[in-house]
């Protein structure tokens, strides 16, 4: 089973950079529709140090939950090189 966090499989799709698309089948749920976008690295006080800004939304594909199963998340991630 390939699922968003695994990056650009059979399953999901590199949009444009930083952008992927993936619709899985989640047994027991049903089709699930997943965009994340990762941003460009935003320089921070520490020269060593990037940050990126992680943006992804989810919902089922199904007529009966569609919107009203959207989940969205938003987070900064920094690495350090």
């Amino acid at each position: 089973m390939n699922y968003p966090g695994q990056g650009p499989t059979s399953a999901c799709n590199l949009l444009v950079a930083g952008s992927y698309n993936c619709n899985i089948q989640v047994p027991g749920v049903g089709r699930i529709h997943a965009q994340w976008v990762i941003s460009p690295p935003i320089a921070v006080a520490n020269p060593n140090t990037l940050m990126f800004f992680i943006q992804v939304v989810a919902q089922s594909s199904s007529p009966m939950a569609g919107q009203r199963s959207q989940a969205s998340f938003t987070t900064f991630r920094s690495r350090t090189e």
